[in-house]
């Protein structure tokens, strides 16, 4: 009978551990943005790859979850077109007239069946916010997610954007606070 109990104690442990996503941020040069409405140049990330699979729509379901999350604290958020080298979006943001250039860049993007195979889904997007008119880095991050393990189907990366982003902009606008 105490072997039955652990067991389950064991399971419901498990159970709510693999519950939940995990999200991490990693601040290499943190920066601190204070301003009433800014304006946001978001350059379109490129593709995100796992191994040989390429996920074409990653470069825009990024950077529009960051757009989105700029746009919900009153700032004003443009989104390019195509994915830029960094100079190159650095003159489209002064050409949009921006504050700030925000250049991401998805570094990882691996979907899996968790259902079935218990691997779990993961991004990591590496953000750096430069200074449209100087051209300054004003602050260089990375965010990442981890899926839930326990999950019926149905999860993707992309759902780990915008809440793995959130900790990420209260730092960037609030710092920390």
């Amino acid at each position: 009978m105490k072997l039955q109990r652990s067991g389950l104690a064991f399971a419901t442990i498990l159970l709510f551990v693999g519950c939940s996503h995990t999200y991490g941020m990693e601040r290499q040069q943190p920066g601190r943005l204070t301003g009433a409405s800014m304006a946001f140049y978001v350059a379109m990330a490129p593709p995100g790859a796992f191994g040989d699979t390429v996920y074409p729509e990653s470069g825009r379901q990024t950077t529009n979850a960051i757009a989105t999350g700029l746009s919900g604290r009153g700032h004003t958020a443009r989104v390019g077109d195509a994915p830029e080298e960094a100079e190159q979006a650095l003159d489209s943001a002064r050409s949009a007239k921006a504050d700030y250039l925000v250049y991401p860049v998805v570094e990882h993007w691996e979907e899996r069946a968790t259902e079935w195979s218990g691997i779990p889904d993961r991004i990591r997007v590496a953000i750096r916010v430069y200074e449209s008119e100087s051209g300054r880095l004003v602050d260089a991050s990375t965010v990442t997610g981890t899926s839930r393990w326990g999950t019926l189907g149905g999860d993707h990366p992309q759902d780990l954007l915008e809440p793995g982003l959130e900790p990420y902009f209260n730092d960037l606008f609030t710092g920390g606070l």
